[in-house]
């Protein structure tokens, strides 16, 4: 004789289940691809802000003439300055001489000060590149780095633009509020 499972769900049920937790796991993984993209986006793009500020600086001949100079004249802080302000995702500008004293920076107390991170020496040994460096103040931060060269080729000093990893953060955060609620 037959035993009935009296537990048993019906087979319409059963598949509903299944269906049900398939339908689940794929919108979990798609959410999680969606969100880990966007993320990548925003820091990607990040980066290309951040380095395609260097560049143009550090090919500027202005730029340059700060250096040969030793300091940056008010018309040239007022435009960096602007610079910053109206970048979005980018919090500062730095330029330094090849003894790593800034010559501008976004905050004019710093100026004439030693350049902090220790990240700096690439660009004085003529390297283009992206770091993450924390500089006294404790802010950790995502950098850009770009050399001024003379016409001689000789490095004069440096450009740097950075973001905060705190507004970084901000930026993931609000990612993953979008997506997930």
């Amino acid at each position: 004789m037959k035993q009935e499972n009296k537990h048993r769900l019906p087979l319409f049920w059963r598949l509903t289940l299944i269906i049900t937790a398939a339908w689940f796991l794929l919108l979990s993984v798609t959410l999680g691809v969606t969100v880990r993209f966007a993320l990548r986006s925003m820091e990607d793009k990040i980066d290309n802000v951040l380095m395609s500020t260097v560049v143009t600086l550090g090919n500027s001949p202005n730029i340059r003439r700060i250096l040969e100079r030793g300091y940056c004249d008010e018309e040239m802080a007022d435009y960096l300055t602007d610079v910053v302000v109206n970048t979005e995702d980018m919090e500062f500008i730095t330029i330094a001489d090849s003894n790593s004293i800034r010559l501008f920076h976004i905050e004019p107390e710093l100026i004439g000060q030693p350049f902090e991170g220790g990240d700096q020496h690439r660009a004085l040994a003529g390297e283009v590149y992206i770091s993450d460096a924390t500089p006294l103040n404790n802010q950790m931060q995502r950098r850009a780095f770009h050399p001024i060269l003379d016409d001689g080729g000789n490095v004069l000093g440096f450009v740097m633009a950075s973001a905060t990893h705190e507004r970084i953060d901000a930026l993931r955060g609000d990612i993953y509020v979008s997506y997930l609620g």
